[in-house]
Order: C-alpha cells, then sequence, then structure tokens
C-alpha cells in the first residue's frame, strides 16, 4: 500500500480457509525436521473440531514417540532425547467436534531426515 505522500506499507495476513461442513484432523504425510524452518515440526489441523483429545505419535515397534492433548504442540522428531530416524510413523489422533461428537482418526507420517 502506498500513500499519497508516497510512504510504503507492507503487510501480509494469513488466510485460512475450510468448508464449514468439514470435520476431521489433518495431518501432514512428511515432515523434515532439519532446523531449516520448513516443515521442522509435525502438527495436527483441526477442522471443525472444538477440541484435540490426544494425539499420538507410534514407532513401528509400538513405542510411543510424542503424546500432546494440545493442538498447538507438534512433534519436532525429537524423542527421549534423541533425534527419531528417517523412518514410517504411526499417528493416532482424536478430538471433539462442534456437535459434541468424538471423532477419532489414525494413519502414517513419513519423518524425513
Amino acid at each position: 500500500m502506498t500513500s499519497v505522500d508516497g510512504c510504503v506499507t507492507v503487510d501480509t495476513m494469513r488466510v485460512k480457509v475450510f468448508d464449514s461442513a468439514i470435520v476431521n484432523i489433518f495431518i501432514p504425510k512428511s515432515f523434515t525436521p532439519n532446523a531449516d524452518g520448513v516443515n521442522d515440526i509435525l502438527y495436527p489441523y483441526l477442522a471443525g473440531m472444538k477440541s484435540l483429545t490426544y494425539l499420538k505419535i507410534v514407532n513401528k515397534f509400538g513405542k510411543i514417540m510424542f503424546e500432546t492433548k494440545n493442538s498447538t504442540d507438534g512433534w519436532n522428531g525429537i524423542s527421549y532425547g534423541e533425534k527419531q530416524p528417517m523412518d514410517v510413523y504411526m499417528w493416532i489422533a482424536e478430538g471433539i467436534d462442534n456437535n459434541g461428537n468424538i471423532i477419532r482418526k489414525d494413519g502414517n507420517v513419513l519423518l524425513i531426515r
């Protein structure tokens, strides 16, 4: 934006758009916790949801690598003080939708190093 006096102002705005009929817990298919500032943390994205009951990330041996009850907490690929290896991890999530229904989802995520 430029004023009549020639002053320039630059701003950005992030807009999240979801169909109001969508009710889901979205987890990306992969993430890259390599400290480059892009996709370093795996977050759950809630659509049509009131709250997250839990998100658990489990390795192929069934060991819980990450667990949270807060949708703003994400996994940085570190568990038990160690960077976890590149691998496929299973996620399990549960939340409460805007109508009070329990929604459970699960899937896989690839940790890329």
